[in-house]
């Protein structure tokens, strides 16, 4: 818990301030404290400015073979972000299990899905990724 860290914390203050030296998007993942007790594996977008633009916090804690469920709570939604012609959405790690994570994201208006994960295996998410997007190409042709 001492790694926890808010949103204007020493890490992503330094984040912010690289984004804006550079003029860069970053996607920043991080152990937020929403508050004291309240944890949450959260992607913060930053804009070329340092400013947040958004967050994600992850929905589905990992339940196996990990301690994640300890530590974060869940997130409870799919938000999209709009970065100069695109509309993107983040989905973190084990939520790339669930196809609906993915679906929500789409039917928000997702045009590109950034994906950050962390595992000792070499690229599981492969796979998981590329159904992803075949499926997401489905669901836009439909819209």
């Amino acid at each position: 818990m001492d790694y926890a860290e808010a949103e204007d914390g020493y890490t992503q203050s330094r984040i912010k301030e690289r984004a804006r030296r550079h003029g860069l998007y970053v996607l920043s993942t991080i152990f937020e404290m929403a508050r004291p007790g309240l944890y949450y594996d959260t992607a913060m977008l930053i804009g070329r400015d340092g400013a947040i633009l958004g967050k994600y916090r992850k929905v589905h804690p990992a339940a196996l073979l990990s301690l994640e469920k300890i530590y974060f709570r869940g997130g409870s939604s799919f938000p999209v972000f709009r970065l100069d012609e695109w509309t993107m959405g983040i989905s973190t790690c084990y939520d790339n299990l669930f196809p609906e994570s993915c679906r929500c994201l789409a039917l928000n208006g997702a045009e590109l899905i950034l994906a950050p994960y962390a595992t000792p295996v070499a690229d599981p998410w492969e796979n998981f990724l590329s159904t992803r997007a075949l499926g997401k190409r489905r669901v836009l042709r439909r819209l």
